[in-house]
Order: structure tokens, then sequence, then C-alpha cells
């Protein structure tokens, strides 16, 4: 079942600049959770900060482990059940502001990396 910042009533003005728009829970084991998440659109040119996002996870009590494929938007946490929970950990994936980052521009072909034409 899909979780918004709606449905945790996050406060609307946190929304822009603040966590993941929507978690969709993947799979769930006493102390292990997978989400499928939604990032909130930037026009501004910035990307996910993966690796920033798994330290800062990392430091808070209880987390014990954080997989993350960007590619996929996957995100799996393995947890101390007795500190946290899955409420707790949706609301801090939904509330807190997400590490972002330039996103890098496509590298440039040039003369080796460029297609070749025939007869040219």
């Amino acid at each position: 079942m899909p979780v918004t910042p709606a449905a945790t009533a996050a406060p609307p003005e946190r929304l822009a600049g603040a966590g993941f728009s929507g978690l969709t829970l993947l799979h769930a084991l006493p102390g292990r959770l997978r989400w499928r998440y939604d990032l909130p659109l930037s026009g501004d040119g910035q990307e996910l900060d993966a690796a920033r996002l798994r330290r800062r996870l990392l430091e808070q009590p209880g987390i014990h482990e954080v997989t993350l494929s960007p590619a996929i938007h996957s995100l799996g946490i393995r947890f101390d059940p007795a500190a946290l929970d899955r409420e707790r950990l949706e609301r801090l994936l939904l509330e807190e502001p997400l590490p972002l980052r330039p996103r890098l521009a496509a590298p440039r072909a040039t003369a080796a990396t460029a297609p070749r034409r025939w007869g040219g």
C-alpha cells in the first residue's frame, strides 16, 4: 500500500524540499523493510545523493544497514525492531530533507568516442 506525505499528516509546507514524495512497501520481515520510493520533482538539476543519505540513515540509532538502488528507486533498511518500527522509519523518510547534489551532465562525445560515419 503506498504511503504518501499526506497519509502521515505532514504539513504541506514541509513537502517542498523535504523527504521522499512517496513510499511503497515491497517487502517486510521483522527488522528488515524494503520500499520503492518516489522523489519530489526537481527542476533545478539536482539528484539524490545516495551515499550521503546512506550515511545519514546509518547515524540513526537502531539502523544497522541501508541498501539503496537509485536506478530502480529501491531502499532497504535493516534495523533493531526494539528501537524502531515501520511507522517511525516511514515518517523519517518522508519528512527529513533529502541530501541532493548537482546532476552530472552526460559526457560529451569526443573524436575517440563519437560514432564513425561510413564513407567519411
